[in-house]
């Protein structure tokens, strides 16, 4: 069992995590997107306020390989990365959340900011987003299905 208590469970047609977090009566997510979270001239994802006392950031990522472009996923470090040009703005929109969203499983991934920041795991660094801080999956606060979260998009239709 990883250090963090958490644990993964893999049934063939797709994981779920289950972590100390889950035990606690927790809502899942409900986000709208507001805001584009642009950096260095791209649209990462969008930001908003949510059901966390905190303005939530959504992004849209791949686990898997896909037609016309790679996984976002590291397999290296078993999680995903944020570029801290990224984190930083994040913050500067009042982020304290990472909502994760899984496009090709149909999952979302609830994870702290604070996590990124204090995370050791660096994977390449690229001119779009400086150095890559990564947390692995089972390090993550929630794992939930994308139908029990609400997501709207910035044109006011719910994923």
């Amino acid at each position: 069992m990883p250090e963090s208590g958490a644990f993964l469970s893999h049934f063939p047609d797709k994981p779920t995590m289950t972590n100390l977090y889950d035990f606690q009566k927790i809502e899942p997510l409900k986000i709208k997107e507001k805001a584009p979270i642009i950096v260095r001239g791209h649209t990462l994802g969008w930001a908003g306020p949510s059901n966390r006392e905190s303005n939530v950031a959504v992004t849209r990522r791949h686990r898997h390989p896909y037609s016309g472009g790679k996984q976002d996923y590291f397999r290296k470090f078993r999680g995903y990365c944020y570029g801290e040009n990224a984190l930083d703005v994040m913050e500067r929109m009042g982020v304290q959340r990472i909502a994760i969203e899984e496009v090709d499983n149909g999952r979302v991934l609830e994870v702290d900011l604070v996590q990124y920041r204090q995370s050791e795991l660096y994977a390449e660094t690229f001119e779009i987003g400086g150095r890559n801080v990564c947390v692995p999956i089972e390090e993550m606060i929630h794992s939930w299905d994308i139908e029990d979260c609400t997501i709207i998009d910035k044109d006011g239709n719910r994923r």
